[in-house]
């Protein structure tokens, strides 16, 4: 059998360089190769190119089961808020239905006796009082203010109080605007916690 053609280990190291292999690899290739033949070399910078290829293979494997999962985990974390939300909705429904339902209910008993209330005015302010149970009943016109509406309570009144909306029970801050920017409606009601003087607030 004839004696293989090997090349010089510069003729190897120059074709190692060209293919892109940097020092420590060629050293590495070196060290691996059992001799020096085109067909050895061909045959490692073969393997390497099919080793890359597998690894570039495997990361965009990779990449593309991390993106698999990260959407998954989107959807996931969607659907929980989603279903989150609807719960707080259902939650939000229940508390209106029930100050609905209060309202309505403390309407038909302290509403007994004030059908003759007439107030000409565009809004028509009930005031509760829970401490002594009573309400009174307060007209304002059509552009007039929250800090309208305290002066009117004022006068009837000796200490410092406030007032919220009843059904929501959030507190109402005395301020200069106007009641149809707060009020939905030309009529409510509204609670006062303070010290009641008298019930008669007609001009």
């Amino acid at each position: 059998m004839d004696k293989k053609i090997e090349l010089s280990s510069n003729d190897v190291i120059n074709m190692f360089m060209e293919a892109g292999l940097d020092d420590d690899e060629i050293k590495k290739a070196i060290n691996t190769l059992e001799d020096f033949t085109p067909e050895a070399v061909y045959n490692y910078l073969n393997m390497l190119k099919e080793k890359e290829e597998k690894t570039q293979k495997e990361k965009e494997e990779q990449k593309l089961e991390n993106e698999r999962k990260n959407k998954e985990m989107l959807k996931k974390q969607a659907e929980w808020k989603k279903n989150q939300l609807r719960r707080v909705k259902t939650k939000i429904s229940a508390a209106q239905d029930e100050n609905r339902k209060r309202e309505e209910e403390f309407d038909n008993e302290t509403q007994k006796g004030y059908d003759d209330v007439v107030i000409s005015e565009y809004f028509r302010i009930r005031i509760f009082n829970p401490e002594d149970k009573q309400s009174m009943w307060i007209g304002l016109k059509e552009n007039a203010t929250i800090k309208d509406l305290f002066n009117k309570v004022r006068d009837n009144y000796s200490k410092k109080f406030t007032l919220s909306n009843y059904a929501s029970g959030k507190e109402l801050k005395e301020n200069d605007k106007n009641l149809s920017e707060v009020f939905p409606s030309r009529t409510c009601m509204l609670e006062l916690n303070g010290t009641l003087l008298s019930l008669d607030i007609s001009e």
